[in-house]
């Protein structure tokens, strides 16, 4: 895995595949671009990812500060260089209504909205309501196109707050791959987690077996495994994340739960990751390293006691290594943010981690995206 370094989002392409193991300078003529800051995305630019692949064409949505920022939409092309300025600048802004960014976007490449109309291209950018709309999960597409999912009541009272600055209601979210996909959601201010068969459904309440817990809510994924649907929610807090599994006419039930230091959870991808090979790891950052689990020997554990992750048989275990012009390792925040994306369009997805606190080619803390 190589990491590229610029100001603000970056993106560096290596021209070998990904390999485990750690983070290494920029590859030797490997093309490293930078993505322009929007004048109107406000500080904390890359805190927020969601990267969507149509018919081999990439786009990556980029956001600033999760609750007060809006996001930016840019053109990641069909494995050629991106376009480094926004195709779109405005996504979850408050000049539309109240929307308060997620601090985990979900891409929906193909969906069908609540209308019946087939989107492409969209993204579930946050929690509020559009102007003269419904309030909950706030969905818009490269098309202009958007609509509102329902949410959980206790989460729709809160979103209605009366004032001009209320408390920022910040939601994780995370959608299935494929068209039509199911979507999981997760409050950490209120410590809960629901999940939709598909964005026209109402959403089903997530509940560890452990019972309610500090932070569970913070990070979420969710992913197809063969019939089942495979949804995985953080509690980073305690250092835990929990997977519920259901049929596609079940509610999904918890099924597993992998611990280990505070901080494990802090954020969550599932999917395919290995090349050649179409069944999803569980990909899970802590703010220092990202693990690599394989899912389906965890399906088999049971819910009833959590297991260590060294005896959950990691795949990989990715960190950052100072060496050369990759430097600040130590408060990189490696994987503060985490998305997966197959962003040189080779049918394989990339591990695309936010460490906003790392340092290159002499620029102190402007964070970077690795590839």
């Amino acid at each position: 895995m190589r990491l590229g370094l610029l100001p603000a989002a970056v993106l560096g392409f290596a021209s070998a595949a990904c390999s485990w193991g750690r983070f290494d300078d920029v590859a030797d003529g490997a093309p490293v671009v930078l993505l322009e800051k929007p004048r109107d995305v406000r500080s904390g630019f890359g805190s927020a990812l969601a990267a969507a692949t149509v018919d081999g064409r990439a786009a990556l949505l980029v956001g600033g500060t999760p609750g007060v920022s809006q996001a930016a939409l840019f053109d990641l092309g069909r494995g050629e260089l991106p376009t480094e300025h926004a195709l779109t600048d405005d996504l979850c802004a408050s000049t539309q209504g109240r929307c308060f960014l997620s601090k985990r976007p979900a891409a929906l490449p193909h969906v069908v909205a609540p209308s019946g109309l087939e989107l492409a291209f969209c993204f579930a950018v946050g929690a509020g309501t559009f102007s003269g709309g419904s309030t909950g999960i706030l969905v818009e597409c490269e098309s202009r196109d958007r609509f509102t999912i329902p949410v959980p009541e206790v989460f729709a009272t809160a979103l209605r707050a009366p004032g001009s600055q209320p408390d920022p209601q910040i939601v994780a979210l995370a959608a299935e791959r494929g068209s039509n996909p199911g979507l999981a959601a997760g409050s950490e201010r209120h410590g809960m987690a629901w999940y939709y068969p598909e964005v026209s459904a109402e959403p089903v309440e997530l509940v560890p077996a452990q019972g309610w817990e500090e932070g569970f809510g913070v990070s979420v994924a969710a992913a197809r495994l063969d019939e089942a649907r495979v949804i995985a929610v953080g509690s980073p807090a305690v250092g835990r994340v929990h997977l519920f599994r259901g049929a596609a006419d079940e509610a999904p039930a918890p099924v597993a739960c992998v611990e280990a230091a505070p901080g494990f959870g802090r954020s969550l991808a599932l999917g395919p990751v290995t090349p050649g090979d179409a069944e999803p790891e569980l990909v899970v950052g802590d703010g220092h390293a990202i693990t690599v689990l394989e899912v389906e020997p965890l399906l088999e554990v049971g819910s009833e006691a959590c297991i260590r992750v060294e005896d959950a048989a990691p795949v990989a275990r990715l960190e950052c290594r100072e060496t050369g012009e990759v430097t600040g390792c130590g408060g990189a925040e490696l994987g503060s943010a985490l998305v997966l994306g197959d962003v040189d369009g080779d049918g394989d997805n990339e591990v695309l981690p936010g460490a906003p606190g790392l340092s290159g080619r002499g620029m102190a803390r402007e964070g970077a995206i690795g590839v």
